[in-house]
């Protein structure tokens, strides 16, 4: 008896080739685990509820060993002892916060940017508004930038795709999927002449599927003779039949006769033919769709042959693909700093004021400095002044759409090899920064690549900036000694995994999408929706492994404090590991999964008479096998295993295939960990 061994899961998830052409040792699926520094499968650990925070705060922050959130009332009622909270009020001392945007940490205490239920934009350093955004706002701002800005907010829900040309805002919806739109706006500058002009291109049209013209005609009467004919049939003028066709036996019987010549004859446009009881119907070409449409049906008979109920052609109906509705919205009116703007699609509102198309809204602390973006433009504060933007030594501002083409609207900030990475849609460039605003330089640019979730960007070690490309997890990284960036394909072996997690999700997951370091193992997480991609990497054991966590909730925000990864799900906020770090799951709360490629022991064109399985753990592992590599939803039934079982001698299992692949699954709580497995079969035979 033969066995295939696989003896450690180094591989991880790999989607790059269909499961019958996988690699053994890589997985199809790892649910609910990651992979360990020797290059065992291992259980998550649990996602244990800690804190309950009050209704009206938003975001979760940490700085000095301290979680934080947010909130606009003075202060909240019910906020637990091991969160703090920080005040952020709009101008006005009175509308509601409706979230955060980012938070940095600077000189140990945060500088937030806050959005509010207006729309309106601030920057806040240690609960203090800072005001030389109020400057920048109304410098930056223009209808063209309230366009561009709510453009990029729309353009962020998957249902929609949204672009700016000027003040005028172009929204495409799903295809076929109607949408409605409506707009409001709000004067608060003084010039009650602000409005937003929405104007429908194209309305949505479904999916239709061609549909071919038919026509007919009834035989009604006919006898046994040579007189007793159908000479001819035309349509449109051209001959369907061909040759001549006697009445025999019945009408049913020479409907039949009919249909068999129509079929044979060869004409031009082609016409076929089918019968259903004395009635013929003749079916015009697939591809002609409404065309034939009218087309005169024309039978000629001799003798006592008779027809009747002739119809010529009708109902056919062309292939029509759908198309998506197209709606404009152009911003018209003076431009006022304070106005408020507002687009409705589907009930959804996307708001912004026109302050708030001109300020910055993400943040990169860096050499003694904070960065944000807006628009095209990174701005810097004085050197350790976190509130002087407008004065002070070494503050300004680098407009990236001067540098390179695809940086008209920046997302993301990120140290990469004591640079700057500045992340749009579709383009990174690498900056060198200096106190000394004369000593920027850009050093690289990297086209057709970049990012729509801008939390997603995240540096991981000394080398890499992970992020989520548009093709999947990508990461930035030294080529050489050269430190030239280039585009590492890190997250190619679960490319197709990604794209179908992405697509599944609507609202606007995908472009909150957020990324955190765990900070015991180092591994990188990006949370999408209720989908975490995990990326385990120990060089020293050459393992760089992905895996996927499905907690069942979907979080907004990470802080890490110490060891601990706390993750923030509406009000609630969850320990990865519970307060000690080190806490799993119990037994039914979590299942993780196992899935391996097709195995064939090396001989594909073999036929294997499976025999046993053996696996090394340390809990109870179901295990069954699917033996059809063209169907993996049919499989074997289920033995379960337990411990190391090699010594204890294994279960017998019963299949014959060329390819035979295991699935295993654990759901016994506590801390689980699966090693090596061996599959035992014998050979049955070439095929």
């Amino acid at each position: 008896m033969s066995y295939v061994a696989i003896e450690d899961f180094k591989a991880g998830l790999d989607r790059r080739r269909i499961r019958a052409s996988g690699e053994p040792g890589s997985l199809w699926s790892l649910k609910n685990a990651h992979i360990t520094r020797g290059g065992d499968i291992e259980s998550m650990k649990a996602f244990v509820p800690t804190y309950s925070l009050p209704s009206g705060t938003f975001g979760l922050h940490s700085v000095r060993g301290r979680l934080f959130t947010f909130g606009s009332v003075a202060s909240p009622s019910g906020l637990p002892a091991g969160v703090q909270y920080q005040r952020l009020q709009h101008s006005d001392g009175s509308t509601a916060m409706s979230g955060i945007l980012d938070a940095e940490n600077f000189d140990g205490k945060i500088y937030a940017i806050a959005e509010f239920d207006d729309g309106a934009i601030f920057h806040y350093y240690d609960g203090s508004r800072v005001t030389d955004w109020d400057t920048i706002a109304a410098a930056v701002g223009t209808n063209e930038t309230v366009a561009l800005y709510l453009s990029d907010k729309i353009n962020s829900v998957y249902e929609y795709s949204a672009s700016a040309v000027g003040d005028t805002i172009t929204v495409i919806g799903q295809p076929g999927v109607s949408y409605t739109t409506a707009k409001s706006t709000v004067d608060n500058g003084g010039t009650n002449d602000q409005d937003i002009t929405i104007t429908n291109v194209q309305a949505a049209v479904e999916a239709v599927s061609e549909v071919r013209a038919t026509g007919s005609f009834e035989l009604v009467a006919g006898s046994e003779g040579e007189d007793n004919k159908v000479s001819s049939i035309t349509v449109n003028g051209v001959e369907v039949l061909g040759s001549d066709v006697m009445w025999s036996d019945s009408n049913e019987f020479t409907a039949e006769l009919l249909s068999q010549q129509i079929n044979l004859n060869e004409s031009d446009p082609e016409y076929t033919a089918s019968f259903t009881g004395p009635t013929v119907t003749i079916t015009a070409a697939a591809g002609t769709g409404v065309g034939p449409n009218g087309f005169v049906v024309s039978i000629t008979t001799e003798g006592g042959f008779t027809v009747g109920s002739v119809s010529n052609m009708a109902d056919g109906v062309d292939d029509v693909a759908a198309l998506p509705q197209i709606d404009t919205a152009q911003i018209v009116g003076t431009f006022e700093a304070p106005d408020e703007f507002t687009i409705t699609l589907d009930g959804v509102d996307f708001k912004c004021t026109g302050a708030a198309s001109g300020t910055g809204r993400s943040l990169l602390t860096y050499k003694s400095k904070i960065y944000s973006l807006v628009l095209s433009i990174a701005y810097f504060c004085s050197v350790d002044s976190p509130t002087a933007w407008q004065s002070g030594t070494g503050y300004g501002n680098i407009n990236f759409a001067n540098q390179d083409e695809g940086s008209e609207a920046l997302l993301a900030l990120e140290v990469y090899q004591g640079s700057v990475g500045v992340f749009s849609r579709n383009n990174v460039q690498i900056e060198y920064v200096s106190a000394d605003p004369a000593s920027n330089s850009l050093l690289h640019s990297l086209r057709k690549t970049g990012t729509r979730a801008g939390r997603s960007v995240l540096a991981y070690g000394n080398n890499d900036v992970f992020y989520l490309d548009n093709t999947g997890i990508r990461s930035i990284r030294a080529r050489d000694s050269s430190n030239a960036p280039y585009v590492n394909d890190v997250g190619t072996s679960i490319d197709t995994y990604v794209l179908d997690v992405i697509d599944a999700q609507t609202g606007g997951t995908v472009a909150n999408s957020h990324a955190v370091i765990e900070p015991r193992e180092g591994r990188y997480w990006l949370a999408i929706g209720e989908t975490i991609f995990v990326f385990s990497y120990f060089p020293g054991s050459k393992i760089s492994a992905w895996s996927v966590y499905e907690p069942g909730i979907s979080f907004s925000d990470f802080a890490t404090i110490g060891e601990i990864v706390f993750a923030r799900a509406v009000d609630v906020i969850y320990a990865y590991g519970g307060p000690d770090g080190n806490t799993y799951p119990d037994a039914g709360d979590v299942t993780i999964e196992v899935k391996l490629p097709f195995l064939t022991g090396g001989k594909p064109g073999t036929k294997k008479s499976l025999r046993a399985v053996d696996i090394v753990s340390n809990q109870v592992w179901s295990v069954n096998f699917c033996f059809d590599p063209n169907d993996d939803s049919l499989v074997s039934e289920s033995v379960y295993l337990e411990g190391i079982t090699p010594p204890k001698g294994r279960p017998f299992v019963d299949g014959v295939s060329t390819h035979i692949a295991p699935n295993l699954t654990c759901s016994s709580g506590g801390h689980a960990v699966l090693s090596s497995m061996l599959v035992h079969f014998s050979d049955a035979g070439e095929i």
